[in-house]
């Protein structure tokens, strides 16, 4: 056997490309081995589905989450530079008041 892309992928992945090879490019159309062979893709197809709906879900509340919570810190921080911001002026503005009344 020579070591092919494809032979190292077929290796890798346990059989899972000649598998598919034999369920969409059959030898003999409708033998048991291409009816064997689409039972397997069926059979990864709706392993990767059940797979996905089991896990799926977490990521996309954690990663939900992680948004929020970026969300909250980028408010938080906002609110403090706004609030700051509001407060240096009205600080100079006294300050310059009390100087004038003081030179006066």
């Amino acid at each position: 056997m020579n070591p092919t892309l494809y032979n190292i992928a077929n290796w890798l992945t346990l059989g899972t490309a000649d598998t598919v090879k034999g369920a969409v490019t059959p030898e003999k159309s409708l033998s048991l081995e291409h009816w064997l062979d689409s039972l397997g893709v069926v059979s990864i197809a709706f392993g990767a589905y059940e797979l996905a709906q089991k896990y799926a879900p977490a990521m996309m509340d954690d990663v939900a989450a992680l948004k929020m919570q970026r969300l909250k810190t980028l408010r938080k921080s906002t609110c403090r530079k706004m609030l700051l911001l509001s407060v240096i002026p009205n600080i100079l503005m006294k300050a310059v008041m009390l100087t004038t009344l003081n030179t006066h």
